[in-house]
């Protein structure tokens, strides 16, 4: 009798033991901001015409915008001055052509003196854009194209150039969607394929019932720090921030205090007005920058405008501001210390002055 009893309160024990276990593996630092004020800063328009732009980026002293003109894809712009340098990226079915080009993760690196630009094509091709000789000769060079991507990384890895090897986001994956059953994503460093994961998430959250929510709830960016040495992925709809250390391979997290985590259980039933949190970024050796929203999707709907913060690589907001117009899409000029935000619905560009919150 006294063993079945001892095996009982074993068994209660390893169930409560298994339901009191974190789902989130990465060690978290909660960041509080509430302190700081942000005040609303005046931008000034940017004389670029672009139809049907939809993202922007910058590296070394060029600003890119991708748009959805068939003629070029992508527009390069250099710093400062905004004069057009090059078009790129016209749509067709030749090598150096594209059928319906995205970025990825806004990845440049240079490779010797030439700045390269990695594309993903037309659902599961990657191409590589050699920027510097496309400039000099006045046409798309693409320097390597390969076939290799899934419907789980497309779009969710980045290519370290220091050290020769890919991060990747496996995002959340499916057998059916109808099933409603999903399993976690992955992030792993592969080099020669060899894999390498950095434990994450142990299970998804508890959502409602048939729902869909796990394929937005994990979803977030990729960005590389420009000299290689971290790895930041920021969560769109939940307020969460991930940085990763390409030399150590192992990661760790930012959780906005008083937030939703990922131990929670997912109340809401309306897919359609999430949670926003972190809806765009983009970095340098010494930031994060990122577009963030704190507020419902139908807020944005009804012309609310995100706040720009600025966090250090150990999770400490530093400062931040409110722009005067309705940016979600960013990048920075780190030597004249401006933010360029992108209105997606005007098609209209703003550059900000953030010089005076670094002295």
């Amino acid at each position: 009798m006294k063993y079945i009893k001892l095996s009982i309160i074993t068994i209660v024990f390893i169930l409560s033991s298994c339901g009191n276990k974190n789902k989130f593996l990465l060690p978290t630092t909660e960041i509080d901001s509430t302190a700081l004020q942000f005040d609303t800063i005046l931008g000034k328009q940017v004389d670029i015409d672009v139809v049907g732009a939809r993202e922007i980026y910058s590296f070394d002293n060029l600003l890119f915008i991708e748009s959805k003109d068939p003629k070029a894809f992508v527009k390069v712009y250099s710093l400062g001055n905004y004069d057009s340098i090059a078009e790129l990226c016209a749509k067709g079915r030749a090598s150096n052509e594209f059928i319906n080009p995205r970025s990825v993760c806004k990845q440049l690196y240079k490779d010797g003196d030439h700045i390269m630009l990695l594309m993903f094509d037309n659902v599961d091709v990657q191409k590589t854009v050699d920027v510097t000789e496309s400039i000099e000769k006045h046409y798309t060079v693409v320097s390597k194209s390969e076939t290799s991507l899934t419907n789980e990384t497309r779009g969710s890895s980045v290519y370290n150039n220091v050290t020769d090897e890919w991060f990747v986001n496996k995002r959340v994956s499916y057998i059916d969607p109808r099933d409603h059953i999903y399993f976690p994503p992955q992030f792993y460093f592969s080099k020669n394929g060899v894999e390498k994961e950095v434990p994450v998430i142990s299970e998804l959250m508890n959502f409602p019932e048939d729902s869909s929510y796990p394929l937005y709830v994990y979803e977030g960016d990729l960005r590389l720090k420009p000299d290689g040495s971290k790895i930041s992925f920021t969560c769109y709809n939940m307020p969460y921030i991930y940085v990763f250390d390409a030399n150590n391979k192992t990661g760790k997290a930012f959780h906005e205090c008083g937030k939703l985590s990922y131990n929670d259980d997912y109340e809401s039933d309306d897919v359609t007005d999430i949670d926003l949190f972190y809806l765009d970024a983009c970095v340098t050796d010494d930031y994060i920058i990122c577009v963030y929203g704190d507020g419902k999707q139908s807020e944005y709907d009804a012309n609310k405008r995100p706040i720009i913060k600025f966090f250090n690589w150990d999770g400490k907001c530093l400062f931040g501001f409110y722009p005067d117009q309705r940016i979600y899409n960013i990048a920075y000029d780190d030597n004249a210390h401006k933010l360029i935000g992108l209105d997606v619905r005007t098609e209209k560009v703003y550059e900000y002055d953030v010089q005076e919150f670094l002295l």
